[in-house]
């Protein structure tokens, strides 16, 4: 079992402007660790035919053995767990704890490992005026160094030893922009990391009677050769329903199709949802007619976040997403305010009883 979303060792680690020359793609040390080579979907009889995983590694990009050795460590760690381990036992938080005894095992053979990213760092929304900065990197005896204007540290930047309170900025459009890097003491470096963190304001809710909705979402299905989501908002399509929630529909053809969901998402208490959108290929998810994820584009399985304050109760979303050809991947999962990563509950999923209505279905998308 040796797929591209997780066992291409040739895929870029982070941005291609701060990695060396790779074949592209997209394969951080997290998702390598995320990877499991038996399917769910496979029967015990079906299982046993899967003898093992495998780590490719294609050089025609790399003209040195410490070129490769950057490209394949550590992630030949997080597979080597993967496949030696109960997928019960394995747990990323655990392994990055562990990392630094590994790395310093490399650092005395000598090996040119990439220096893993520093933790801590993704864009948030809060809505309060201060930010708490907490940052880590899983290498003994680096020092991490960061800034607080978008501008790239240097070894003479403020030094991260403690938790950080960092001012947002009061109301709407309050912003800061971090950035980080990790020092070893022999000079090498971690690539740059950065977040921004933003002020926001609760979205109010919609007040749509029970009576003009109903639960479940509603979708449309085209077909043709998309590239980007507004191709799908734009199209014709062949096929319009309902359904439970988001997921691809067992009727797609296999290549060459759109869909576009739209309806309400009952959200149970005020505070900021982060949704998780995953798709091969591209998506786009608005909620309250805001862009919250940007997904767009052809592209191997992977996923991509974003946030919105929202106030309890129901909020207009669009969901687009195409299949532009080879596989095929669509799933959103929600982090509720305090509450741990899930599928989006059934129940969270209305639309309108009669689309017509005036005043009461969704507003049209913004990309159309």
């Amino acid at each position: 079992m040796t797929p591209t979303s997780h066992a291409y060792f040739d895929y870029l680690q982070g941005p291609a402007e701060q990695e060396p020359p790779a074949f592209g793609g997209f394969l951080p040390l997290e998702q390598v660790y995320a990877f499991e080579p038996v399917p769910e979907a496979l029967t015990p009889a079906e299982a046993a035919h899967v003898l093992g995983a495998q780590g490719n590694v294609w050089t025609e990009y790399m003209t040195t053995w410490e070129h490769v050795e950057y490209m394949v460590l550590p992630r030949l760690l997080a597979l080597s767990e993967v496949v030696w381990s109960r997928p019960e036992r394995r747990d990323w938080s655990h392994f990055l704890a562990r990392l630094p005894a590994q790395l310093a095992r490399l650092d005395a053979l000598g090996y040119n490992y990439r220096v893993p990213d520093v933790r801590g760092l993704e864009d948030a929304l809060v809505l309060e005026d201060t930010y708490t900065l907490r940052l880590r990197v899983p290498v003994r005896g680096a020092r991490i160094r960061y800034t607080l204007d978008g501008t790239e540290p240097t070894p003479a930047s403020r030094a991260y030893t403690a938790p950080v309170h960092i001012p947002v900025g009061a109301g709407e459009g309050g912003q800061v922009v971090i950035t980080a890097r990790a020092y070893l003491p022999d000079g090498r470096t971690s690539a740059l990391r950065s977040a921004r963190v933003r002020r926001g304001t609760l979205r109010d809710a919609e007040p749509v009677p029970p009576a003009r909705r109903t639960p479940g979402l509603r979708f449309d299905y085209a077909e043709g050769s998309f590239r980007r989501v507004a191709g799908v908002a734009a199209a014709e399509p062949v096929q319009s329903g309902e359904a439970a929630g988001v997921a691809l529909p067992e009727f797609a053809r296999a290549e060459g199709f759109g869909l576009r969901f739209a309806g309400w998402i009952e959200v149970p208490r005020d505070g900021v949802y982060t949704f998780h959108l995953t798709s091969d290929d591209g998506s786009a998810l608005r909620v309250g007619g805001e862009l919250v994820v940007d997904h767009d584009g052809p592209h191997g399985p992977t996923e991509r976040s974003g946030q919105v304050a929202l106030r309890r109760g129901l909020h207009a979303l669009e969901l687009l997403y195409f299949q532009a050809g080879g596989g095929r991947t669509l799933a959103l999962e929600v982090t509720p305010p305090d509450g741990a990563r899930t599928a989006v509950p059934t129940a969270w999923w209305w639309r309108a009883s009669d689309p017509a209505s005036a005043g009461y279905a969704p507003p049209p998308s913004a990309s159309r």
